[in-house]
């Protein structure tokens, strides 16, 4: 590449940026490899003592093929061009052309009779036709070389760049920069409309930045992940749409949009047809679902907790009301106001449980009534673990357990602390206490205890020999089975 390829290629401000940083070269290497492509590397001094390292391919002729840094502006690939990539373009130029400078001219030719040297007597060439911008700029994209005619028009050369988009780029990313897999992920995002219509729009993630992009058309979505198109969605989120890009999940959930629309065709002609005769309170760039398909959305993402569990209280929720119009803000009030009266006055009989056990531990031992002590106790500790939820803000502040333990790819329970309390008391407190309280009734206090109670109205127990059997045999075994299956489903 020459000075003005590289100027072309970063921009002229960021060009400028970069000649500045050309003597900040360290460790430069360059190696050609198999295919002729050259590999350049090298490590770029940035500001204050931090070192990048940078990377560039080229191929033979010179074209530039693709590059990557990891400073926080390129971010190995998923952002712009920066300062350190146009650095070791224009140290690779300066390199090259020492090279070339530097081999031996042939001098002294030696005088062939009836050979007339020089120029003189040539014949004029005519000037070369001044291609317009879209050919000249084919030249970063293809070198000087070409396999077939030059385009000289702003069509022929569209049509090329468009070749090349289609053909070469995938080409390029499958043969020398592998694309990583399940990277992305799509989350659902339901909307009731004001006929009762669901609505659904998607958001799209790379799941290592978790930054998070409106889905501007779903069938285009489609369309693209059909022809493994290369489409972005913002500034960190650029990629070829294979299948394999995406996680497990969202697989599903294209499979079920893709059969929604069931084929191409239907895709071109129903799917944007309701986007047409959408609804004029639709958020933009959704779709809106049939029955089968909201049914069997729901019961893929059942188990996620996507669309239940607190993103239903706290998301779908918030998107029902917002849907709503004026009266959405009103009903949205009363019903959270119901949800903390249900809030308070749960806390109040989990916290009795707990206060009651101390309390008469106490005055058994003769230590008089601490019921305000214990009490206050018991708040704090629960008021600590309602901080750290609201802290969590559903897993997006960054002190989620997937987080703390380093999980790539975590379950529902580690996705955040709501989840992970819930996960804790509804997976393993709920069957593991009801297990503890039949062995304890059946084989600690013993059945008779049940039975003397049961019977100090003066009505004889009828169903005491079945509730023994049950209490000491049948109901331990089940709540073991159901153990088993809360902690297989829930953490694994």
């Amino acid at each position: 590449m020459d000075m003005e390829e590289i100027q072309y290629l970063l921009g002229s401000a960021i060009f400028a940026r970069a000649r500045k940083y050309v003597n900040r070269i360290e460790s430069y290497e360059c190696k050609t490899e198999e295919n002729g492509v050259r590999h350049l590397s090298a490590e770029v001094e940035g500001s204050g003592d931090n070192l990048y390292e940078t990377e560039a391919w080229l191929r033979q002729n010179g074209s530039f093929v693709s590059a990557s840094c990891t400073c926080p502006y390129n971010d190995n690939g998923n952002g712009l061009f920066c300062k350190h990539i146009g650095a070791l373009l224009l140290y690779d130029q300066k390199e090259t052309a020492q090279t070339q400078k530097s081999c031996p001219s042939k001098s002294g030719l030696t005088a062939i009779p009836g050979v007339v040297r020089g120029t003189a007597n040539l014949p004029e060439e005519p000037e070369p036709v001044r291609k317009d911008s879209y050919a000249s700029g084919l030249q970063m994209l293809f070198g000087r070389k070409w396999r077939g005619d030059e385009p000289e028009s702003d069509p022929e050369a569209r049509a090329l760049l468009r070749t090349y988009r289609e053909g070469e780029l995938s080409e390029v990313e499958d043969n020398i920069l592998p694309q990583r897999t399940g990277f992305v992920e799509l989350e659902p995002e339901l909307t009731m409309l004001s006929g009762g219509q669901p609505w659904l729009r998607l958001r799209i993630a790379n799941r290592e930045r978790g930054r998070q992009y409106v889905v501007k058309s779903i069938p285009a979505l489609l369309d693209d992940v059909e022809h493994g198109r290369s489409a972005g969605y913002g500034r960190f989120l650029t990629f070829v749409h294979r299948w394999d890009a995406f996680d497990e999940e969202s697989r599903q959930l294209l499979q079920l949009l893709r059969r929604q629309v069931n084929a191409k065709q239907s895709m071109e002609t129903n799917v944007v047809r309701s986007y047409s005769y959408a609804a004029s309170d639709a958020p933009a760039g959704g779709l809106p679902l049939t029955g089968e398909i909201f049914d069997a959305l729901v019961q893929l993402y059942a188990p996620t907790g996507t669309l239940g569990g607190p993103k239903l209280l706290f998301i779908t929720m918030q998107n029902v009301f917002h849907s709503m119009g004026t009266l959405g803000p009103i009903f949205g009030i009363l019903f959270y106001l119901l949800v903390v009266f249900a809030a308070i006055s749960s806390s109040i009989s989990l916290l009795e449980v707990i206060v009651a056990h101390f309390v008469d531990k106490a005055r058994i031992e003769g230590k008089g009534d601490k019921r305000k002590k214990y009490t206050l106790i018991a708040a704090a500790l629960v008021g600590l673990g309602c901080i750290l939820v609201c802290a969590d803000c559903l897993g997006s502040s960054g002190i989620a357990p997937a987080n703390i333990l380093n999980i790539a790819e975590p379950k529902n329970w580690a996705a955040d602390w709501l989840d992970f309390w819930d996960a804790l008391s509804e997976g393993v407190m709920m069957p593991l206490g009801a297990l503890l309280m039949c062995l304890m009734i059946g084989w600690e206090i013993g059945p008779e205890f049940v039975k003397e109670e049961a019977e100090q109205s003066g009505h004889a127990m009828g169903s005491y020999g079945f509730f023994k059997v049950c209490v000491k045999f049948i109901t331990p075994l089940c709540m073991v089975l159901i153990l088993y299956g809360q902690i297989k489903e829930f953490f694994f």
